[in-house]
């Protein structure tokens, strides 16, 4: 997945866009929250959900709904530390609520200080949907299983909190963290007989293996 036709504002909310950006010494992340933007907000959610097919940037997941509870607008680079962006249109998509609230205000630009937003991929440590193809980065498995594909990829599972659909698939909790490795989880898996606790053992393995490839990824980086 990857956006490929950013807002295009209508002429009453580009004389609002226009108001705010002209005037750089007022700028605050806290107009976002102004009444006079309400009509400009929803347009910009309308879009978004429109050309995502109603599908989260982040967890790549479909959610069949139209309903704006669901969705929440997003500023890939966050509107509290570059309130500048705020209305950027390839700084904008929706996300779901999970994701973008694990997300917050953490920082995706390689240069924190930029004054213009980017326009190229290698500007951003996370998946940017605007400038990157989701699957070239992650790869989902069984719908739950998040594996990075590189040091973007990563990054963005880390940063969104992507790991907790399989942590909550699988029951996870510390203990396994503490399972020896791959191939005893796998001969376990292979001799139990109780159908409930292969899928649990199956599910341990696939989390073991995400594991380790974070791992490697990580000291590659």
């Amino acid at each position: 997945m990857k956006i490929e036709s950013p807002i295009e504002y209508s002429s009453e909310s580009r004389l609002l866009v226009d108001q705010y950006e002209s005037d750089r010494e007022s700028q605050s992340h806290e107009y976002w929250y102004h009444e006079d933007i309400a009509e400009v907000k929803r347009e910009i959610k309308s879009h978004y959900k429109n050309e995502q097919s109603l599908t989260c940037v982040y967890c790549n997941i479909r959610y069949p709904v139209q309903h704006s509870g669901v969705w929440d607008v997003e500023h890939i680079v966050a509107r509290k530390n570059s309130p500048q962006f705020m209305f950027t249109p390839k700084n904008l998509c929706v996300a779901c609520k999970d994701c973008n609230t694990e997300k917050s205000n953490k920082h995706v630009l390689v240069n924190k200080g930029r004054l213009r937003y980017p326009t190229e991929s290698h500007h951003f440590t996370i998946v940017h949907p605007h400038f990157d193809v989701y699957e070239d980065h992650i790869a989902v498995h069984l719908g739950i299983i998040y594996a990075p594909k590189s040091d973007k990829g990563r990054k963005t599972i880390e940063a969104c909190g992507l790991l907790r659909f399989s942590y909550n698939a699988g029951g996870w909790n510390e203990s396994v963290a503490q399972v020896p490795g791959l191939i005893e989880t796998a001969n376990a898996m292979l001799n139990e007989e109780d159908e409930a606790e292969r899928d649990r053992l199956k599910m341990q393995m696939l989390m073991l293996a995400q594991i380790q490839v974070s791992n490697s990824l990580l000291v590659e980086s």
